[in-house]
């Protein structure tokens, strides 16, 4: 008496079609005993998925090679900063270069990201910028600096002061960017 729950499936059926799969693959089971099929078919998902990451890490090049002819020779300076009196100059702000080059990433697939690692052991700011591209390769990287306590700003604020600055260079880093140079007095 059979329990229509449990049904018996032939062997046949619990296995794709073996015309179904990539000849290598099809050549590769054939030949394989029941014992070897886990560690063969585990080998040949290391082999797939470095060649994913070797065609992704392509795409990738290919569109920052697109991407660099798109993005300006360089970025504007676009805030005076003076302290004091003592210091005057102007640089690029975070916000200014973002919207300079966030279309550009875009309408190449691309995407940036900063991750804030815990502080250092002798307590910098590390920033990371991470590139991303639709294809799935990203690309880090990194700077640290003690916080900015110049003026009279509180830890959070220096902290804060200190990783918007990081995020700014390491992305100009990674995008391969400069700013327009500063004019030297005199």
């Amino acid at each position: 008496m059979s329990d229509p729950k449990h049904e018996v499936i032939p062997q046949a059926a619990q296995l794709p079609a073996i015309e179904l799969l990539h000849p290598m693959i099809a050549q590769a089971l054939s030949k394989a005993t029941p014992e070897q099929i886990p560690a063969l078919v585990e080998k040949m998902m290391d082999l797939q998925e470095r060649f994913e990451k070797r065609k992704a890490e392509e795409a990738y090049n290919i569109a920052l090679n697109e991407l660099k002819r798109d993005l300006p020779a360089y970025l504007a300076r676009d805030k005076d900063v003076s302290f004091h009196g003592k210091y005057v100059y102007s640089h690029t702000t975070l916000a200014a270069m973002m919207e300079t080059v966030m279309p550009h990433l875009i309408n190449h697939g691309f995407s940036v990201t900063w991750d804030s690692p815990p502080p250092t052991k002798a307590g910098n700011v590390a920033v990371t910028a991470i590139l991303t591209h639709r294809g799935g390769h990203k690309e880090r990287t990194t700077l640290e600096a003690p916080p900015d306590s110049q003026g009279s700003k509180a830890a959070p604020q220096a902290v804060a002061s200190t990783a918007t600055m990081l995020q700014r260079y390491t992305a100009l880093l990674r995008l391969g960017l400069v700013t327009r140079d500063i004019d030297e007095p005199g």
